[in-house]
């Protein structure tokens, strides 16, 4: 098993958000040198990130389902660029916690998100059973990775709802599973080479040692019935590990279509949606945040170099764990490992990969 470096540089989004959630009077450290604090005034509504679109705005998403477009003076948008509240499981640590925008978004208006579906959506959208004012939480359901384009007219700040694309997750049993209250759907960024990159949890207990099985504040019983997860997949923290369940990886789809992508480590060319064709690495408890180092790798899909991958993995009692991903393969070490450190509650067990 290979582990990543550790490092402590923080991407320049992240400080970006931590301005607008600590306005500048309430920040005491001053900003590293060659970084500035501005502060967006506004209603938000917990906002969980920031993007820019590379024309001198930005798009601000909240966790609950809605995005922004925010000028180059940090007004945001009248109209939300997008509004999927009511597809969206927004309740602990779930929500609409990944957006990013098409490389070529001046010219294409493409916007990725990637987020919790809420159950009774997931059930019961385009039916007559289906109410939008009803939510089914704390329920087994998937995560999912949607394409949305914005409209010619409104200078790329709005989206034609007409435009949905899933690209993961458009049945019950292809989505990212969530079987428990966290360690679920985190970032989307592009590589270099324009493939789509996506982090997820392993959908495991938080709070216990989880080697499969109901545990508490689970749904698997629920999950494997409503076929979520198979079998084999009903192992907790060691999805992280099998390369065939989409939990606890880096995956890497191709932005057209949602397929794996031909240079991926385990792509298999008869069946390109399969959890292992899409798979780039392995090991993550909760990769809610990763970003590709600028100027780092190919421009190339084939050259399987969509270039370094700065993650950030919540810890589970003693490490919060940030590194790198520089090849497609590599195994992060969860559940066997929390940064550099074993982990003695999963040691002991006997699953078997």
């Amino acid at each position: 098993m290979r582990l990543m470096r550790h490092v402590t540089s923080i991407p320049c989004v992240i400080l970006l958000v931590l301005a607008m959630i600590h306005p500048a009077g309430t920040i005491n450290a001053a900003p590293p040198e060659g970084f500035t604090r501005t502060e967006w005034p506004g209603d938000w509504g917990e906002i969980v990130g920031v993007t820019p679109t590379g024309d001198g705005r930005f798009v601000a998403w909240e966790k609950a389902g809605r995005a922004w477009m925010v000028g180059p003076d940090g007004q945001a948008s009248v109209e939300a660029m997008l509004d999927i509240r009511d597809e969206v499981g927004n309740w602990r640590d779930h929500g609409m916690l990944g957006l990013t925008v098409d490389p070529d978004f001046s010219s294409n208006g493409q916007v990725y998100v990637l987020y919790v579906v809420d159950r009774h959506h997931l059930l019961h959208a385009g039916t007559p059973e289906y109410d939008p004012t009803t939510d089914d939480y704390f329920s087994a359901t998937i995560g999912r990775i949607t394409r949305y384009t914005t409209t010619p007219g409104s200078d790329g700040s709005v989206v034609d709802p007409a435009s949905r694309t899933v690209l993961v997750g458009e049945t019950i049993d292809a989505g990212l599973p969530i079987l428990h209250q966290s360690h679920a759907v985190g970032s989307l960024a592009f590589g270099r080479d324009g493939t789509l990159l996506a982090s997820m949890g392993d959908s495991a207990s938080y709070g216990q040692v989880d080697i499969g099985g109901q545990v508490d504040g689970g749904w698997v019983d629920q999950a494997l019935k409503d076929g979520i997860i198979k079998g084999r997949e009903d192992i907790g923290a060691f999805r992280a590990q099998l390369i065939d369940t989409l939990a606890g990886k880096i995956l890497r789809i191709d932005p057209a279509t949602g397929d794996g992508v031909s240079s991926n480590p385990y792509f298999t060319a008869t069946a390109p949606r399969i959890a292992r064709s899409r798979i780039w690495c392995r090991g993550l408890r909760n990769g809610f945040r990763i970003t590709v180092a600028s100027q780092s790798g190919s421009t190339d899909p084939d050259a399987g170099d969509p270039g370094t991958i700065l993650y950030g993995d919540v810890g589970w009692s003693t490490r919060e764990d940030a590194g790198l991903v520089r090849t497609g393969g590599e195994n992060l070490g969860w559940p066997l490992f929390e940064g550099l450190d074993p982990t003695g509650g999963y040691w002991p067990t006997d699953i078997e990969n």
